[in-house]
């Protein structure tokens, strides 16, 4: 009997403390720090299609950074109800607000898998840096709100599972049509190195990243002009001769 009271009594400590700690309900843009959720930066790192104030008008206060905070109710719901319509709504007005701006069109997209920058470290005055505005563009879309600028995407969904068809000679119009962005197509093919294969002494820190090098120099990668110089720097520097 004591063990039931005992037993009973915890699992309802613990139920009471679960439902004290969830944090927002609707997760996206947040992240999960001890026993609660709480706002990540790509919640709030777009602006609002409508002016602030008319925004805190419509929801009410905005949500912020690292905080736990339920979101607007408005913003994903109608009358006491979960409403992806709502949703939208937020999402194409108000987003900042709401929190949802990793749902935009300018945020929802992902980086290039092997950057030349360190996506995590780019600051926003490198976002607003004309000098800057291409390479982040292509390879850290997603940290400066350029996923809707450029137009290269891969269009098969399943592209960087397997990145050996970028040196497959023969799946060469298959990359070139659908997974441009994975095979690092969507440079141009012009830039330091671009036509002399070769002829740069190695550097000691000069390395492969790909174990597949050999077998695509035999298939003619260093000299194709199907690749860009980025995607054979990337990938195969030393075997290549690009350092």
């Amino acid at each position: 009997m004591i063990l039931y009271i005992s037993l009973f009594s915890w699992c309802f400590v613990l139920t009471v403390a679960q439902s004290r700690s969830t944090g927002p309900s609707d997760r996206n843009c947040t992240y999960h720090y001890q026993v609660e959720g709480k706002y990540a930066p790509s919640a709030i790192n777009c602006e609002n299609v409508y002016s602030d104030s008319a925004c805190t008008m419509i929801y009410g206060k905005s949500v912020a950074l690292d905080e736990s905070a339920e979101r607007p109710l408005l913003c994903f719901m109608n009358n006491g109800v979960r409403n992806e319509e709502m949703k939208r709504i937020a999402i194409r007005t108000c987003p900042k607000t709401c929190g949802y701006c990793c749902l935009t069109n300018q945020y929802n997209c992902k980086n290039a898998k092997i950057p030349r920058v360190k996506c995590e470290s780019v600051t926003m005055r490198q976002c607003r840096d004309p000098a800057w505005r291409t390479i982040l563009t292509e390879d850290c879309p997603n940290v400066c709100g350029f996923c809707a600028e450029g137009g290269c995407e891969d269009k098969a969904v399943e592209c960087e599972n397997d990145m050996s068809i970028c040196g497959s000679i023969k799946m060469q119009d298959f990359v070139q049509e659908y997974c441009r962005r994975t095979c690092g197509l969507c440079r141009p093919s012009t830039g330091p190195g671009s036509s002399n294969y070769g002829s740069r002494d190695l550097l000691p820190n000069c390395v492969d990243l790909s174990t597949n090098c050999a077998s695509w120099e035999v298939q003619g990668l260093c000299k194709s002009p199907f690749y860009t110089y980025d995607y054979k720097f990337r990938n195969c520097a030393a075997t290549c001769g690009l350092c």
